[in-house]
């Protein structure tokens, strides 16, 4: 078992609420996700772990990971992985 010290303030994606509409009673809301804000510059040997949504959209960096076959206490939280992941976006008619 691992466990990783937190540097700096976690990375999020901006994000920009646009239009709102609704159906059946259940409102959706547009919304455009922007920069993924203060990510440190990639250095040899160095893994930013980062969330999903984060690592989609910084997806072809080699530095970014994201926690992969979470492990799930009693609760139904999340309390840690069993492996990292490098995502990797396939594109359109592949």
């Amino acid at each position: 078992m691992h466990t990783f010290e937190v540097v700096g303030p976690p990375v999020r994606l901006g994000m920009e609420e646009q239009d709102t509409s609704h159906r059946d009673g259940i409102t959706i809301v547009d919304v455009v996700y922007g920069d993924a804000g203060a990510v440190p510059q990639p250095q040899p040997g160095i893994e930013n772990i980062v969330s999903l949504v984060t690592g989609l959209a910084l997806a072809g960096r080699s530095d970014i990971v994201v926690p992969y076959r979470e492990v799930r206490g009693p609760s139904g939280s999340v309390i840690g992985c069993r492996a990292l992941a490098r995502p990797c976006l396939q594109q359109a008619g592949e």
